[in-house]
């Protein structure tokens, strides 16, 4: 393997940055779908979801597929899980996947408003209906416990801005909501009302962090990331910030003729129950994570101009922010080789993984980052 430093992130390379004593390094472990041999195992629209089983096994979720691809943890093809449709072991729209300690396959299928349990890689099944009639857009679900997940939804049937909650812990069987928390007001809380109200469907990041906490990172970053700590069965929550706050959007003009907005890079244009809202986002989060060290890995990109850049923050055990380094930039008029949208996953090993693009193949990426406290 070839090792040189570079501005950019390349991956199959180091890249090694110095801030406050702390050197970052980041190694490519493995690219599935980086091939033109037209094999459907290996093609991606764009993946959506990502997790590893207890064998390090990969089950990716690809944009606008009813179907799970299974590859081996050296990126070999195993089999699909699931196919289109509405009968049994059926599915129309993935929604989530998560990963039991058993090794089954949680879906969750916001059209057909169910989970569905895949055993034995799919071979067999079960299906739990939806119980709450606010889980109208689910978007993320992740094991929590042995015996229960987390899932995030707005309950838009209720007024959003009056503390409806976004997070909920549901049993093992999906039969029961053990607690709800998570405010939009404590969340979005320095945001104006229409962004407020807009921002809470746009789902953000949640991980589990090694202690069994609640990690969040909202759609737009502006320095800010949120623990959930559990005791007797609610949450409480703590927010820590980096050392300088960054601007995560900016209000635009609904006048604009749609030829402008086509060239502004982040554009975004939604409604809520406040009205329509247009913005540009500035700093978008890509994914939050704590290694078994305790490091949290914080991924976004900023919007420059017409450049997008990326980056990954540090913060330590103590919560403590101790470094930022950029990791690549997509320039304006220049073709980026290698670029990753989402980190969308960390295994048990603490490899992460992203999807991404390389010479113009949609993939996914897998690679580690490593951080070294007693660097000069």
């Amino acid at each position: 393997m070839k090792e040189y430093i570079i501005f950019i992130l390349c991956f199959g390379c180091h890249l090694i940055s110095y801030s406050q004593n702390v050197s970052i390094q980041i190694e490519e472990k493995l690219i599935i779908g980086n091939d033109d041999s037209g094999q459907r195992e290996t093609y991606f629209i764009l993946p959506q979801y990502i997790r590893t089983d207890t064998d390090n096994n990969i089950y990716i979720a690809d944009k606008n597929s009813s179907r799970i691809k299974v590859f081996k943890k050296n990126g070999e093809f195993i089999t699909y899980i699931g196919k289109k449709g509405q009968g049994p072991g059926e599915i129309l729209e993935i929604s989530g996947i998560s990963i039991t300690k058993n090794n089954d396959l949680i879906v969750m299928d916001k059209l057909n408003k169910r989970f569905t349990r895949f055993f034995d890689v799919g071979n067999n099944f079960i299906s739990y209906k939806f119980i709450d009639s606010k889980c109208i857009d689910p978007n993320h679900i992740i094991c929590y416990t042995d015996t229960s997940f987390i899932i995030y939804y707005p309950a838009f049937q209720e007024n959003v801005i009056s503390g409806s909650h976004v997070f909920h812990q549901y049993t093992d069987d999906f039969a029961n909501v053990v607690t709800s928390f998570g405010t939009i007001n404590e969340i979005w809380r320095d945001d104006e009302e229409k962004a407020k109200n807009a921002f809470p469907s746009f789902p953000g990041h949640i991980s589990i962090s090694p202690n069994g906490d609640v990690l969040f990172l909202p759609f737009l970053y502006n320095g800010t990331f949120y623990r959930y700590k559990s005791s007797d069965r609610s949450f409480q929550l703590f927010s820590y910030t980096r050392e300088k706050l960054l601007k995560s959007y900016k209000r635009l003009n609904d006048n604009r003729k749609l030829v402008e907005f086509k060239k502004m890079p982040g554009l975004l244009r939604t409604s809520s129950p406040a009205g329509k809202f247009t913005i540009q986002i500035l700093c978008k989060s890509c994914g939050i994570y704590q290694k078994s060290n305790g490091d949290i890995f914080i991924f976004y990109y900023v919007v420059d101009k017409n450049n997008v850049y990326y980056y990954v923050d540090v913060f330590n055990v103590k919560n403590e922010y101790i470094a930022s380094q950029r990791l690549f930039a997509r320039i304006e008029g220049e073709n980026t080789e290698k670029m990753f949208d989402k980190i969308l996953w960390m295994d048990k090993d603490n490899n992460f993984y992203a999807n991404g693009y390389l010479n113009d193949y949609s993939v996914v990426f897998k690679f580690s980052i490593f951080v070294n406290h007693d660097s000069m």
